[in-house]
């Protein structure tokens, strides 16, 4: 039994392929390339522990074709380097190996009949639509990263209704929301929560096309351009879900907008002492005062002009955060606003189209001592 697939094509599918295998686990399925046939062609399976993709390769199988898996780092790796133009692959089912390449540069994996893959248990619900794709990039990689495992729910929010997609995340530290018209018809879907794995795993996966999107009991499945992947829905009562509308819906105390370069290069030097710390921001006449201070290495302060703004006032922010989260602005100017949020503390806004962020109050240790020493 034999395959012959262009070299190119290849590397193209198992890169792509391999950013839903759990390739750490090796000797199991979340580690392997499974392939087996369906309608006649050949596709490739793999999962993780969050979700399952299945690509149709467009190959057409020879009626002896038998189903067979084996390790996607090794077959993707080897196929990265291999110089030949066609990959040759034979499966031998009774060495329990697969033969990858030619006469000339030849990797024997083992394999074996791909038993070991048990697909996700997908019961579809009478809810299905179509979006561009780069509707939904655009809302997950704007959102994604504000999830973390320091949230009580690590996971992305998609809700759609009123013909808009609107995403949410947060942890203990920020907000992230993202609101994008993806329609015109009048339906409303329920919301979806998306383990943060599998939105940074769409992040990588999507083309730019049109994606359709089917509702499961517990899951969702997503296809696009021969692929299709089927993720585990977070499972939470919607009703527990905060209102993280509600924080961006506060009154502005103060606002400023400055050059985004311009911006970037200032706050490098409080990244000389605090790349993993925090860093105050003070508006004051026109004027932002940034201070970075370590007790065990000395103080940075540095000042810049703004554009424009309205108010003073003063917020502390967790360098690596702010940093992050500008480099997901795309234009040249950056919008932000100091809010209240709680106990007369105040978090940073970042603004950008259908993009909002908040960098919610944090007190840094040192102050915290201060205060009960007090």
């Amino acid at each position: 039994m034999k395959i012959s697939i262009d070299t190119f094509k290849a590397n193209k599918i198992f890169k792509k392929a391999k950013l839903t295998c759990n390739t750490s686990l090796k000797g199991t399925a979340d580690a392997e390339f499974n392939f087996f046939k369906e309608n006649g062609l050949l596709h490739i399976q793999t999962i993780n522990d969050y979700c399952q993709q299945i690509i149709n390769t467009e190959i057409q199988l020879e009626e002896d074709f038998e189903t067979f898996s084996c390790e996607a780092n090794l077959t993707s790796d080897f196929v990265g380097i291999y110089p030949g133009s066609a990959l040759n692959m034979v499966y031998s089912p009774d060495n329990a190996v697969v033969h990858l390449g030619d006469k000339s540069t030849k990797c024997v994996a083992l394999a074996n009949d791909g038993s070991d893959f048990i697909s996700l248990n997908f019961l579809p619900k009478p809810t299905n639509f179509t979006i561009k794709s780069k509707l939904l990039w655009q809302a997950l990689n704007h959102t994604a990263f504000s999830a973390s495992k320091d949230s009580m729910i690590n996971a992305v929010s998609l809700s759609f209704s009123s013909n808009y997609l609107t995403a949410y995340s947060f942890d203990d530290r920020r907000i992230s929301r993202y609101k994008v018209k993806v329609g015109n018809e009048e339906a409303d879907y329920e919301t979806f929560f998306i383990p943060k794995e599998t939105a940074d795993i769409l992040i990588g996966l999507l083309d730019d096309c049109d994606i359709e999107f089917q509702a499961g009991q517990r899951h969702m499945m997503v296809t696009w351009n021969q692929t299709k992947l089927i993720m585990s829905l977070v499972q939470i009562d919607k009703k527990s879900y905060p209102n993280l509308n509600g924080f961006f819906e506060i009154d502005d105390e103060a606002t400023f907008t400055v050059n985004k370069n311009e911006f970037k290069e200032t706050i490098r030097l409080s990244g000389l002492l605090v790349k993993n710390s925090f860093i105050n921001i003070q508006l004051k006449n026109n004027e932002l005062i940034f201070t970075a201070s370590d007790k065990d290495r000395g103080t940075l302060q540095n000042k810049m002009a703004v554009k424009s703004s309205s108010g003073d006032g003063i917020v502390q922010v967790l360098y690596k955060d702010l940093t992050e989260v500008i480099n997901k602005i795309e234009g040249e100017e950056l919008d932000f606003s100091l809010k209240i949020i709680a106990e007369d503390k105040p978090g940073l806004c970042i603004s950008e189209g259908n993009f909002k962020h908040i960098l919610l109050p944090i007190v840094a240790k040192e102050n915290e001592e201060d205060e009960s020493e007090s």
